[in-house]
C-alpha cells in the first residue's frame, strides 16, 4: 500500500508562472501551457520561463 504524502513527510513542490506567450498562470514545470499548449522552455540558472528564441534569461540574465 503507497503511503500519503502526509505519512512520509515528502511533499510535491508547485511553483506557478506566467506563460511567456498568453500570460495565463501555470504550474511548473510543465513543458508546455496548459491554457494555450506553447512549449515552455526553462532557465537553468533561475528555473524561470524563457521567452521564445531567448538568448538569456530576462529574470537572472543566465544563457538560456
Amino acid at each position: 500500500m503507497a503511503q500519503s504524502e502526509q505519512e512520509t513527510g515528502q511533499t510535491a513542490e508547485v511553483f506557478c508562472c506566467r506563460c511567456p506567450f498568453c500570460d495565463y498562470a501555470m504550474e511548473m514545470p510543465y513543458p508546455f501551457c496548459q491554457a494555450c499548449g506553447a512549449e515552455i522552455c526553462y532557465c537553468e540558472v533561475c528555473g524561470q520561463p524563457l521567452p521564445k528564441d531567448a538568448d538569456h534569461c530576462p529574470h537572472c540574465a543566465g544563457e538560456a
